[in-house]
């Protein structure tokens, strides 16, 4: 229990110095990411993740969920997020539906007999087919939201996090932080199985509602290198 504690204490420590002010600094065992929750003026941290970043990197990403905390006093930049993932939620299930499109034409037109089972059958095929395609139908609409940067501010919100965290702790130190957060998620993520599987596959779904734009590609008409 000892060891929980400071590790909380570590956290919230860093977080202070990160910027997140008076938010609330919650220590999950069970979460396994780190995640700012706006609405609830919250920051959400993963247990084993924290465990496995130097106090420098976990400075770093605390800075990025800082600045997402910020969002709710801006009007300007809600409405943006806002208008931006609705955009990314309808491409994403417009490419679902292109996907899933024969195969569920299939099974609407299959011969089968009319009977409760085989409606409920139906009715699982087709919520398995769907939630089958999509982890692909993310990776495609991130594809061409990738192309769309230049016009549309997809991941706009996620870039300025990035560049504030870059300002807060030096951008050699947040690229840094990058490598190490994904590195200590994937090993949070591969110790729960088959819940692991399904938190990778809702974070292939979250970036194609909100992406979070790479070095080199384009936003605002500017490419970032």
């Amino acid at each position: 229990m000892g060891r929980y504690e400071d590790l909380e204490g570590r956290v919230k420590r860093l977080a202070l110095e990160a910027g997140c002010g008076g938010a609330r600094v919650v220590v999950s065992k069970y979460f396994p990411g780190i995640a700012a929750i706006p609405w609830l003026n919250m920051v959400l941290v993963s247990e084993a993740v924290a465990r496995n970043l130097s106090d420098e990197c976990l400075r770093a990403i605390l800075a990025h969920e800082a600045y997402h905390l910020t969002m709710v006093k801006d009007r300007r930049r809600l409405l943006r997020n806002l208008l931006t993932s609705a955009c990314g939620y309808l491409l994403l299930i417009d490419v679902v539906l292109l996907i899933t499109a024969a195969p569920l034409w299939l099974l609407i037109n299959a011969p089968l007999p009319s009977s409760p089972l085989h409606e409920v059958l139906a009715t699982v095929v087709t919520a398995f087919i769907i939630l089958a395609a999509l982890p692909y139908a993310s990776l495609i609409v991130r594809r061409l939201e990738s192309r769309l940067m230049r016009w549309v501010p997809f991941g706009a919100e996620e870039a300025e996090a990035n560049e504030y965290a870059a300002r807060v702790v030096g951008e050699a130190t947040f690229v840094e932080a990058v490598v190490a957060y994904s590195e200590a998620l994937r090993s949070a993520v591969g110790d729960l199985g088959l819940l692991g599987k399904l938190f990778m596959n809702s974070i292939r779904v979250a970036e194609a509602v909100n992406p979070h734009p790479m070095p080199g590609e384009v936003r605002g008409g500017e490419r970032r290198e």
